[in-house]
């Protein structure tokens, strides 16, 4: 191979643009085109530019106001525009590099067709229009403009302790102050008071200091404002001088330490309170925390900041401030004196103004002094007008936003700025938001990893950095639900300028020159509009967020979009997929959802690119293309494969990247078989095996490697007919699944026993065991070994008589809270031997006729429900557990008649708080009788 050629790749940058190239296709093409220095050229200055545009964001917040900033904006677009377009054209010659692999060879050479005698023509052409980009801005601009940085933050940074001018601070946070007190005089750890911009740590943190509780533990108190980098040297010299009420010039850190050591140890107990703290490396934190620890003092150590990451990494007690309610602004509003003297009648206006604070304490302090200055007959201009068209919101309080977006790492700050594309109101899911940062390109791949968790780490950044809010004050929940408020929102629409656009409303005409990125949010969005968005050559995202019917004009868009990535179609009132899908050879990311589609063309499967595939809700749509095995790129299909499809399309053992299919279909044919899983090892989530009949034995169920796939926690293994071959414990057994798997659902089971995989071994971690329509089971295998399972249950298993013949054999489901018993015609009772169960909360019995015997209660010490329904032969409960909260009995006449009033079972019953029996909630407490 030409190593020159092979070193104009060579770079991060083109190592992903290139990905498709073959070793086949770089050597002959070097051979014939001589573009590899060229590519050398290319590679430098593409990373030159984005190292210009790098500096040009991270300066962003601290010169928002600056004419050099302001005259900067257009060459960021421009910069962002030709990054793009010179992925794309890269990306469009590794395609057809890429197709070109199996051609014929003329003379032991790659054909050489129109396309590839283009290549230096297009190489030569970005070369000069990087150059042009560069020398426009100029080297020594930029510097001077990043040089004027550390001035500003200079004049932003301030080390003393103000305290409290005004005590309406506490408005809105008086019960959030109780809690903290409560956290920062109880607990020894270091407290973190986290939230978004502007949303009131410090004053929160002045107002903590000031409470009577937290002075008189704490009579010394430590104040220091960070406000900028981490800088050990001088935080440590802004404490002493806190301290000492003197300057201090010491640069030496062993002393610095030392000396604040001796101040400490002199005085009373103290609290220390770092302001606007931004530390990322535990190594600096330890040597903070160390400076600060005095073993004969009382100490407590408090800091703000944006990023609740470092509470994470150093076991500090985290408090997320949430928004203010609008009544809470009105009343910051109100605060100043001369509004006060106005307040004639205006609440109703006055809360309407308050709601554009969106909780933000610092924006209605702002509000409150433009109002402070404006005629009252002009306060409804302020309703009806933008907020962010105010002067003084636009250049003091804009930039306070626009900071927590410089502090991200270069690689995140796309990630956040495409998230415009949603509405502010939209909910996130990490899952979801990750598989279109992943489509477009947005995440570095780092060997060895998968992408998607790398993006999780992006999504959690972006959680950690408060743009992203999970409503939560104590914790965040990774995989809950997320919104990004709407200020924060702004930072992201004003951010990626116009290469992001959504379409808000039903307007005829756009600006769409720039746009790379589009939603539409208005369901009524006229088919001329759509026409318009056809015209967007050089769109990456199509994406619909409302319910449309755009099915006229999908074979027109697909004709047009040349280079489009993420394709969202989902409620686009379509009915046909038109062939010309195959086309759109760049398409990552596509959603069909809740669209009436029958079938899915061919083309389909000539997309090499496609990662993520989304059915769902296509109801209409029984099957998949049959070559859909070429889609060797393909990571996650969403598509209700368990109820849709009976038969799975030919080879799915070439789909090796697959990670989300929710159902296997297993035929007896070649190309359905059992075997086809062997080599899916990348699996996550939940998946069902259906079909388990068409197994031919035990060693032909072990190569579907089950125990390979660590990333699959919930899973369904499902016959559906039976034949006679009594082979059923032999095919289960070999499908025995990896020790990660959590919840286990085995469904028409004909064996008598189950194999030792499921209660021995390595699979102590399963927390939930559903076992159904297992009708030739006598006995329950001995689940109660199994550590951390907490729900477990049994439906129909016709053969059962006692629930436990032994317990003492089955063990005592230490963690076991949930036991559901449903649909058991032979159920007499629960067994002899020990059942302590000490978790157990909910025991419901369903439709068992036959059950006579209850278990003892009293012993049942967690037991907080307890639900009989449709149990006939039951009329005699044993005494109830005093920790027993709710009973309902149901359809069971004999225990409905003797749980009455006076009935042999009422004085069990008269002591449990909620009694419902049928449709009657019987009167037990004091107050209800």
């Amino acid at each position: 191979m030409d190593e020159d050629f092979r070193a104009g790749f060579a770079s991060y940058t083109f190592s992903i643009l290139f990905a498709n190239f073959t070793e086949f296709a770089i050597d002959e093409v070097s051979k014939i085109l001589n573009v590899s220095t060229e590519l050398r050229k290319l590679d430098r200055m593409f990373l030159k530019l984005q190292g210009m545009v790098y500096r040009m964001e991270c300066s962003r917040a601290y010169l928002w106001d600056s004419t050099h900033y302001k005259s900067s904006i257009a060459w960021v677009e421009e910069a962002n525009g030709l990054i793009y377009h010179i992925s794309d054209i890269l990306e469009d010659i590794s395609l057809n590099l890429g197709l070109r692999e199996g051609e014929k060879l003329v003379n032991g050479n790659l054909l050489i067709d129109k396309f590839l005698l283009l290549i230096p023509r297009k190489i030569s052409g970005i070369v000069e229009d990087l150059e042009n980009l560069i020398k426009e801005m100029g080297t020594d601009f930029l510097v001077d403009l990043v040089k004027q940085v550390p001035k500003v933050v200079a004049r932003k940074q301030c080390c003393g302790f103000a305290g409290l001018s005004n005590p309406t601070h506490t408005i809105g946070r008086e019960s959030q102050i109780e809690k903290v007190v409560e956290i920062l005089t109880q607990n020894d750890v270091p407290l973190c008071i986290t939230g978004m911009a502007g949303i009131g740590k410090t004053v929160f943190t002045l107002c903590l200091c000031e409470n009577k509780e937290v002075k008189k533990a704490f009579p010394l108190l430590l104040w220091v404002s960070v406000s900028a980098e981490f800088e050990l040297v001088r935080i440590l010299r802004a404490a002493i001088e806190s301290v000492s009420k003197e300057s201090c010039y010491l640069t030496d850190l062993n002393v610095l330490r030392s000396t604040l050591q001796e101040l400490l140890l002199s005085g009373d107990n103290f609290l220390v309170v770092l302001d606007d703290l931004c530390v990322e490396d535990l190594e600096d934190w330890n040597l903070l925390y160390a400076a600060f620890k005095v073993e004969s003092k009382s100490s407590r150590l408090v800091f703000t900041t944006r990023n609740s990451k470092v509470a994470s990494f150093i076991g500090a007690k985290m408090f997320c401030l949430q928004p203010l309610s609008d009544e809470d602004c009105w009343k910051i509003i109100k605060q100043r004196p001369f509004i006060n003297n106005k307040m004639h009648n205006l609440e109703v206006i006055g809360l309407e103004i308050a709601k554009k604070c969106k909780g933000v304490p610092l924006v209605a302090k702002t509000i409150g002094d433009i109002l402070h200055c404006l005629p009252v007959n002009e306060w409804d201009s302020l309703v009806k007008g933008n907020l962010w068209d105010l002067p003084q919101i636009e250049n003091h309080v804009f930039p306070i936003f626009l900071l927590s977006y410089c502090c991200l790492p270069q690689h995140i700050k796309k990630c956040f700025s495409y998230c415009c594309l949603f509405p502010p109101e939209y909910v996130y899911k990490m899952k979801d938001i990750v598989l279109l940062w992943m489509a477009e390109g947005l995440i570095h791949p780092i060997d060895g990893r998968r992408i998607e968790d790398i993006g999780r780490e992006y999504f959690e950044e972006l959680v950690w950095g408060s743009l992203f809010n999970s409503g939560n004050e104590y914790f965040h929940d990774f995989d809950g639900s997320y919104t990004m408020h709407e200020f924060n929102h702004h930072v992201a629409a004003s951010v990626s300028s116009s290469i992001c656009q959504r379409i808000k409303d039903n307007q005829s005409s756009y600006s769409l020159d720039r746009v790379r990125h589009l939603s539409i949010c208005h369901g009524n969005t006229q088919s001329n509009g759509l026409h318009s968005f056809s015209k967007c050559h050089n769109l990456r995202t199509f994406t619909l967020l409302c319910a449309t019917n755009i099915g006229p004009n999908v074979p027109t868009l697909f004709k047009n979009f040349k280079v489009i990535r993420v394709l969202n179609l989902k409620c686009g009132g379509i009915t046909e997929i038109p062939e010309i899908v195959g086309n759109l050879k760049h398409l990552r990311y596509l959603d069909l959802s809740s669209n009436n589609i029958n079938t899915l063309p061919s083309s389909l499967c000539e997309l090499s690119l496609l990662q993520v595939l989304i059915l769902e809700n296509c109801t209409s749509l029984m099957c998949l293309p049959d070559k859909f095995s070429r889609l060797t790129n393909l990571r996650h299909l969403f598509f209700d494969v368990k109820h849709q499809i009976h038969q799975m399309p030919v080879n799915f053992r070439f789909l090796k990247e697959l990670q989300t299919l929710n159902a296997f279909v297993v035929e007896a044919e070649n190309g359905h078989t059992i075997e086809e899983l062997e080599d899916l090892n990348s699996l996550t989530g939940s998946f069902s095996l259906i079909g388990l009949e068409n197994i031919l034995n035990g060693q032909s169920a072990a190569t579907a490697n089950l125990n390979e796939k660590q990333g699959i926690i919930e899973l369904e293994l499902q016959w559906r007919s039976h034949h006679e071959r009594n082979i059923e414990y032999e095919i289960l057994t070999g499908l025995q699944p990896h020790k990660n798997l959590e919840r286990l659902l085995i469904s028409d089971y004909r064996g008598t026993t189950f194999p030792s995989w499921l209660w021995y071994g390595p699979h102590y971690m399963l927390r939930s065991i559903y076992l159904r329509n297992c009708e030739c089971c006598k006995g329950l295998p001995p689940l109660g070994k199994l550590q951390f399972l907490e729900s477990l249950t049994i439906e129909n298993m016709t053969l059962l008589v006692s629930a436990f013949t032994s317990l003492v054999d089955l063990g005592v489901f230490p963690s076991l809270k949930s036991l559901v018993f449903s649909t058991m015609p032979q159920l007499i009772g629960w067994g002899s031997g020990e059942y302590d169960m000490p978790q157990l909360t909910d025991l419901k019995f369903y439709t068992c006729p036959k059950l006579k015997f209850l278990p003892e209660l009293s012993r049942l010490s967690s037991l907080k429900c307890l639900e009989i329904e449709k149990c006939e032969g039951l009329d005699w409960l044993p005494s109830s557990s005093a920790s027993m909260e709710s009973f309902i009995i149901r359809d069971s006449p004999a225990l409905s008649d003797s749980c009455q009033v006076g009935g042999k079972n009422w004085s069990t019953l008269k002591t449990i708080p909620f009694v419902q029996i049928d449709q009657l909630v019987m009167p037990t407490t004091p107050q209800q009788i």
